[in-house]
């Protein structure tokens, strides 16, 4: 049967062994253990796929609907969602579209049916859509949907094609009122927001939480307008126009947001103390943001904008008798321009859209205020009901990560930018849950973050080193811990509180304490419950998140002192606003410190420094082709096709074939500020035309770790012309990097690790070590907005390898490895040809001839752990395989596992309807 299934469905079968122990000795005798033939390439299918796609994740626009046939649902019902029909693509940056009124764009109409013909009673019709998807809100019963969409643009009025989804049983159910239903239970009197619930019962850190907020408000009565100003350093004489612009705008940013901090403690305070002085004070520094004009705000910070509109509507909400008609007049005069500037932009942006973390900003911090605002301003402002409706269907239909992403980690940064989402999933959460009766935590995303926030940013750990902040080792922000307790508290998830109560360093015997007044609108309605514990000793020590792209391989994930941290990239989300060219990379550290590290520092994203020297390629634990780096944008992606773990082995393989390409046209925003920079050119390895176009074929990695201490990188390369192939090692200052007297093996004698990494080619190498910055970093930023400047490390190492002739074809072999002590490592290996490299556990063999085909095998000398890819010529592990060049592992406890190549859930098959 196995044979017959399509090959795009992927499987990983588990066949445990009946009497372990029996194969165990079996294989320690070098006896045979009886099955059938196991690599018969013409009988059996071929495990390896490739992807013909040109993106997974388009930014903009979409290139097919969703769902369709081929992808997998992640909820019942799911959202339908399309390609815009009037969207455009912009054609600068900044770019600032012409201000586009909400009934000026096309508008949708959508069919779901049992019948293809659309003919039957059961038909679902919806007319008028103003934006490309459509929530169904109600779960669908099991089996085969078909569906179709049609623009409503004054032309002729033609249905699309006819796709289709399968609602499987076991599908999480994430049912919620429509739109016209949650508009209707939204109260007529004021304030509908509220910001202070019942309290009869107050803990002690309620309690605290009150004492700090009341004296907040005690200190803004004392406060002036002059005192919000920001006071940084005079802006240099030499300052581009680029950089007085960013520091303008940071200024704005922290005025305002500091000012609108201030008025929101007053109106707390009121609803706290019922003192009328805190909403007097709230309406004096309100009437000063009143005289700012609210489009030009908007457009020079969004977050300022959308902070002044929420802060306004707060107090209008809760003065609203005490305000005069001319008065509410200013607040919604003030509210609409920047209401209605921010829909002309999300329609314009198309939330819609695939990538999932477009218009970052929004989902960040500007939806919250918007919803918020519009709800106040219902029955006030006509264009409130539909930003209701339209603001209440997107958060259910694209949060989390676009609404498709389900794994539990962020695409745009688990180190540092999956935190300032965080407070806009807490707040619309308990909006959500309170006033329509929706838990937006039932998620499959929100089920598995707890996952994504442990295994990706450790207890007392450098992170995983993908992304903008990789440079903050050790320096996480405490809303991480803060928001995995709030998780484990609202979805009973024991593993994220104690991930919480491990990361923040707090006795889990105690009750958990918040910083400050960090998510104070779920601490004063919170009321602590009792979860039961999770034995850490027994949790995984490994972790796939397919859909973002990225493994965690660890030795001890709770336990500093003794985890080794391997992580792995290869995202289908290519390149996105934080995110760095770093497809097939991977990072090491241990002990929480980083050794095998990124380099480089962002200032700001327009920074050379930051472009060229941490963004770029050649900063990254991977692979330059012909010089040339990844490109800065969703087309250049990379995907995980297998993953494979036990207790000793942990494997993955990575597939970056598409990530080495001419930026597209949705990079503007990255080829702009290059140019700027004097820097887009061939000679900074950017691909800019055919002529320097190394046009790459195949680019496959395969990574394993051998606990304890080894890690074995093996790279299948290929092009259509002979170029050169720079295999990279990166680090910072304290890995200490220096090569060994053979000039060859790169050695780390960090202060609490000992590392050596050999590196071998299926051509002869050069091998080059350089600590010097091409681009000094210089923080020109922070001390202009009042902030202390960065401090850099001196120096930072990489390491290079590769071939003195170019090739189509080319291999790597490199072997890592991580001790506390010298003696414990075999620092120089020597490869000769057919014979198995010995460490101190395992025999590794590695096929590194390009005109034989790839293979590698990794035995345990203590063991019975076995992991190979490729034919299996030692005929003592011989297992029969269902699939031609999968990938197998076996060890006792699980048994044999195989692998083959596995498309991201998001992949369609576009020839099925």
């Amino acid at each position: 049967m196995l044979k017959y299934l399509p090959l795009y469905l992927i499987l990983i079968f588990l066949i445990g062994c009946k009497d372990s122990s029996k194969l165990n000795s079996h294989i320690n005798s070098g006896k045979t253990v009886e099955t059938s033939s196991n690599f018969d390439k013409d009988q059996l299918p071929s495990a390896t796929k490739f992807l013909s796609l040109d993106c997974l994740r388009p930014k903009g626009n979409r290139t097919y609907p969703y769902p369709i046939a081929g992808q997998k649902l992640i909820s019942n019902p799911p959202s339908l969602m399309w390609p815009m029909s009037d969207y455009t693509f912009p054609d600068g940056f900044p770019y600032t579209p012409d201000f586009k009124k909400v009934d000026e764009f096309d508008t949708y109409s959508v069919q779901i049916s049992r019948d293809s013909s659309f003919l039957s009673n059961n038909t679902i019709t919806i007319e008028n859509l103003i934006l490309p998807m459509y929530n169904p809100h109600k779960s669908f019963s099991k089996g085969k949907w078909f569906w179709r969409y049609m623009v409503n643009n004054g032309k002729e009025r033609v249905w699309s094609r006819t796709y289709s989804f399968t609602v499987e049983e076991d599908l999480i159910v994430l049912e919620s009122p429509n739109s016209e239903e949650a508009y209707d239970v939204i109260p007529t009197k004021h304030p509908r927001i509220v910001m202070l619930p019942s309290l009869t019962e107050v803990n002690k850190d309620q309690m605290n939480l009150i004492n700090s907020i009341i004296a907040s408000g005690n200190s803004a009565l004392k406060k002036y307008n002059s005192d919000f100003i920001v006071k940084g350093e005079p802006i240099p004489a030499d300052a581009t126009q680029q950089e007085i612009e960013q520091i303008e705008r940071f200024r704005l940013k922290y005025e305002v947001g500091n000012k609108c901090d201030a008025i929101k403690s007053l109106v707390l305070s009121y609803a706290i103390k019922n003192d009328i002085k805190y909403l007097t004070k709230a309406r004096y520094f309100a009437n000063t943001i009143l005289e700012l004009n609210p489009v030009e705000v908007y457009k020079k910070s969004d977050f300022s904008g959308a902070t002044a509109m929420s802060t306004l509507a707060h107090v209008y909400d809760n003065a609203f008798t005490l305000l005069s008609n001319k008065e509410r007049k200013l607040y919604e005069t003030f509210i609409a321009g920047t209401g209605i500037q921010i829909m002309s932009h999300l329609m314009q942006s198309n939330v819609g859209s695939e990538d999932g973390i477009l218009f970052a900003h929004f989902f960040q911090h500007t939806y919250y205020d918007f919803f918020q605002s519009a709800i106040i301003m219902k029955n006030h402002l006509k264009e409130a009901e539909k930003w209701i409706k339209t603001l209440y269907d997107i958060w259910l239909s694209r949060t989390p990560g676009g609404g498709t992403l389900t794994d539990g980690a962020w695409p745009n940064g688990n180190i540092g930018y999956v935190h300032v989402n965080m407070d806009s999933w807490v707040n619309n959460y308990l909006l959500f849950k309170e006033m329509f009766g929706v838990n937006t935590f039932n998620h499959p995303w929100f089920q598995n973050c707890s996952k994504g926030l442990a295994y990706l940013v450790p207890p007392n750990s450098s992170g995983d080193g993908f992304g903008d902040g990789l440079e903050r080792i050790k320096k996480i922000n405490s809303k991480r811990a803060e928001f995995a307790y709030i998780l484990g508290q609202e979805i009973n998830d024991p593993f994220a509180i104690q991930y919480a109560y491990k990361l923040s360093g707090q006795d889990t015997s105690k009750e958990f304490k918040f910083s400050n007044n960090s998510f104070k609108e779920y601490r004063l309605r919170q009321h602590p419950k009792k979860i039961e514990n999770t034995n850490s000793t027994n949790i995984n020590q490994s972790a796939l998140f397919r859909e973002t792209g990225i493994v965690a391989m660890h030795t001890d994930v709770f336990n500093e002192d003794n985890n080794l941290f391997v992580a792995f990239k290869s995202s289908p989300f290519g390149v996105g606003s934080h995110g760095h060219a770093d497809q097939n990379s991977f990072n090491i550290s241990y002990k929480g410190k980083p050794i095998f590290y990124p380099r480089g520092y962002r200032i700001t994203t327009r920074d050379k420094h930051y472009l060229l020297e941490q963004k770029h390629t050649k900063a990254k634990n991977t692979i330059l082709v012909d010089g040339k780096s990844q490109g800065y944008d969703y087309n250049s992606y990379g995907w995980i096709p297998r993953y494979l773990t036990g207790n000793e082995i942990t494997y993955a393989l990575g597939d970056a074939s598409k990530a080495y390409r001419k930026f597209d046209k949705s990079a503007i925003n990255w080829i702009t500020v290059l140019k700027n920079s004097d820097a887009y050119t061939d000679e900074n390895g950017f691909i800019l035309d055919e002529s320097d176009d190394p046009r790459l074929k195949l680019f496959r990695r395969h990574i394993a770790f051998l606990r304890p201490s080894t890690v074995i990188i093996y790279d299948e390369l290929e092009s259509e012309k002979p170029i050169t192939w720079t295999f990279q090692l990166q680090g910072r200052e304290s890995a200490n990097f220096f090569l060994a007297e053979n000039k060859t093996t790169l050695i780390s004698n960090a202060k609490w690790a000992k590392s050596t990494a050999n590196v071998f080619g299926s051509l002869n190498l050069t091998y080059q070590l350089n600590d010097k910055y091409d681009i000094q970093p210089v923080d020109w930023l922070n001390p202009q907005r009042g902030r202390p400047a960065i401090k850099f490390d001196d120096k930072q190492y990489r390491f290079v390898a590769q071939n003195k002739i170019k090739s189509k074809k080319m291999r790597f072999l490199a072997i890592l490895q991580i001790d506390e002590e010298k003696d414990n490592l075999n620092k120089i290996i020597q490869l000769k040809d057919n014979v198995p490299i010995e460490l101190n556990d395992y025999k590794i063999y590695a096929e590194l001839d390009v005109n034989k085909p790839s293979r590698l095998e990794v035995k345990s000398k203590y063991s019975d752990s076995y992991l190979l890819y490729g034919e299996n010529i030692d005929k003592s592990y011989n297992y029969k395989r269902n699939y031609y060049n999968s990938t197998i592992l076996f060890e006792s406890k699980k048994g044999w596992q195989e692998a083959i190549d596995m498309y991201p859930d998001i992949v369609p098959n576009l020839d099925v309807r």
